[in-house]
């Protein structure tokens, strides 16, 4: 197959079909963090998954996601975009957002 647009309509090219094993665990306040084992000692790969966005927005949570976001990527009153990512980079961690 020459490109993935010659797959009929809903169709999963092949390369795309591959899935890791993971684990989901939900905490006790909603929040969803999936694992997967790496055979890389000493990492690991952590994604946390908050139940917020437009798809799960009630009034009460408007704008959840975007302020989370804001926090995230313009920081904090009391910390900095940069301190909130040094403070998770000296931890070992990377912030992507």
């Amino acid at each position: 197959m020459a490109n993935f647009g010659d797959l009929p309509r809903g169709e999963i090219p092949e390369p795309l079909k591959y899935n890791r094993p993971f684990m989901i665990t939900t905490l006790s306040n909603g929040i969803r963090v999936a694992t997967e084992r790496t055979s890389t000692v000493g990492t690991a790969t952590v994604g946390v998954y908050f139940g917020a966005g437009s798809r799960q927005d009630t009034l009460a949570t408007s704008g959840a996601a975007h302020n989370l976001r804001n926090m995230l990527t313009k920081g904090t009153s009391t910390r900095s975009k940069g301190q909130l990512a040094e403070e998770i980079e000296s931890m070992g961690a990377r912030l992507s957002g």
